[in-house]
């Protein structure tokens, strides 16, 4: 059964290594992201990554929150993951208002 964690990006690194692209990495906390992604909502199944999206609390340089990237691993796209992950993100940073 797929659980939906909320946690600090620190508490999500496992994870992490599980992405193989340096592309999606780089998308996920290249540049400044890297010192703005303070959070994440993740989907996962045990120890298996489903889906992520990173946070930026204050934004990229904005002092809005955003949401950085999402990504959704191969095997798992096309199941509303991805969806969930940003329905999850929105009202948890006030992104809708």
């Amino acid at each position: 059964m797929a659980q939906i964690q909320i946690a600090k990006i620190s508490e999500v690194t496992p994870y992490l290594k599980q992405i193989k692209s340096f592309l999606v990495l780089g998308m996920l906390f290249s540049g400044d992201r890297i010192s703005c992604c303070d959070e994440a909502v993740v989907i996962s199944e045990g120890d298996q990554l489903i889906a992520i999206a990173t946070i930026a609390p204050y934004g990229e340089n904005t002092g809005n929150s955003t949401i950085v990237g999402v990504y959704v691993m191969p095997e798992y796209r096309r199941q509303g993951y991805g969806t969930k992950v940003v329905d999850v993100s929105v009202p948890l940073r006030g992104l809708g208002n």
